[in-house]
């Protein structure tokens, strides 16, 4: 028993019949789970179809760009992942600690650090930065968006972003 201990954790994404989950506690793991509906209980070894271990988050969830994965870990690296096998297409280190998962708005991602710092990257097989910024006081809880605005909270504050 733990006391006084919690685990976040990041939401599952879903697509084309697998689902990419993070696992893990101290250290994350992401496998690709196919989701064909005959097992029953637990996961059977055949429906794992990948695992990563490499800089893999335990709060942010990753996101399914079309083909592609991409997930920020706890400590900045940031990786793009071929959907179906797992092989990974490119890394690279964002500045910060991340907590809040990424978000994907018309081909953008969105990255969103503890300590304020805002990326943002085309969504594709190269990484291709095309925006930084920095924002209030930090982001744990990742943003939300509605038709064209995003609501970020960040330690202190709630802000509406809109054109």
């Amino acid at each position: 028993e733990c006391q006084g201990c919690h685990s976040g954790s990041p939401t599952p994404v879903i697509g084309d019949g697998v689902a990419y989950v993070c696992m893990g506690l101290s250290h994350g793991e992401l496998w690709g789970i196919r989701l064909d509906g005959k097992a029953k209980g637990m996961v059977a070894g055949t429906h794992v179809l990948w695992k990563v271990t490499r800089d893999v988050p335990t709060r942010c969830s990753p996101v399914l760009v079309g083909d592609l994965v991409i997930m920020v870990g706890d400590e900045g690296m940031a990786t793009c992942l071929e959907a179906k096998t797992g092989k990974e297409v490119w890394r690279k280190r964002l500045k910060g600690v991340y907590s809040a998962s990424p978000v994907v708005v018309e081909g953008r991602i969105y990255f969103f650090s503890e300590k304020g710092d805002v990326t943002v990257i085309e969504a594709g097989r190269e990484y291709k930065q095309v925006g930084e910024g920095k924002m209030g006081d930090g982001f744990m809880a990742s943003a939300a968006v509605a038709g064209e605005a995003f609501f970020l909270r960040t330690k202190s504050s709630v802000y509406r972003v809109e054109k």
